[in-house]
């Protein structure tokens, strides 16, 4: 079952990726996009220059979820501008964000648990985990490292509300560096 939640973590980080991507992909044959093969705009991503960031209504194998998730990263304001749900099995439930339009650093949090209403914290019994990506940075809370909680104050078949907080320290190999503490809250429907 924790092989099964990390995985669904990591196509979640995949899946909110690709919202970024999509988003910051303008056309490239648009000089005005600020995409690839643009002049204008921003270099395709960040808005500006007539260009705008949208989250695209399909997010790879996972379901564009509306409503918000929000919080902070080592207490800095964090909201997700796209935001996927993956429900890969009737007990395991993946959310995942980035934040296209406010950010500046493109952030991207991932976090998966058991679909049931109730707190769970990361431990020997429990498959939940988290990763946050900056850039080519990566940290993460998962029973090898870290520590956090998810608490679903409720959660059906196409809404889930609840909190998270976690503390995740850089995933080896990865160039980041210090343990981000991450904690918010989500109101989702997908």
């Amino acid at each position: 079952m924790r092989r099964l939640i990390m995985m669904n973590v990591r196509q979640l980080i995949v899946v909110a990726g690709v919202c970024v991507a999509a988003a910051c992909s303008g056309s490239p044959t648009d000089p005005s996009s600020g995409g690839p093969g643009g002049s204008g705009g921003n270099g395709g991503c960040g808005g500006g220059g007539g260009f705008t960031l949208t989250c695209p209504q399909v997010v790879g194998t996972g379901t564009r979820a509306q409503g918000t998730l929000t919080g902070t990263i080592n207490g800095a304001p964090w909201t997700a501008d796209c935001i996927a749900i993956l429900v890969t099995s009737p007990t395991i439930i993946s959310i995942g964000g980035s934040d296209l339009a406010t950010g500046t650093t493109y952030q991207t949090l991932g976090f998966a648990g058991d679909k049931v209403v109730g707190t769970q914290t990361i431990g020997p019994l429990s498959g939940l985990n988290a990763t946050l990506i900056q850039g080519s940075s990566g940290w993460s809370a998962s029973l090898a490292q870290g520590s956090g909680s998810l608490v679903l104050t409720s959660v059906t078949n196409n809404s889930a509300t609840g909190t998270f907080s976690f503390s995740m320290p850089p995933v080896a190999g990865s160039p980041a560096t210090g343990t981000k503490n991450v904690s918010g809250s989500f109101n989702l429907t997908f």
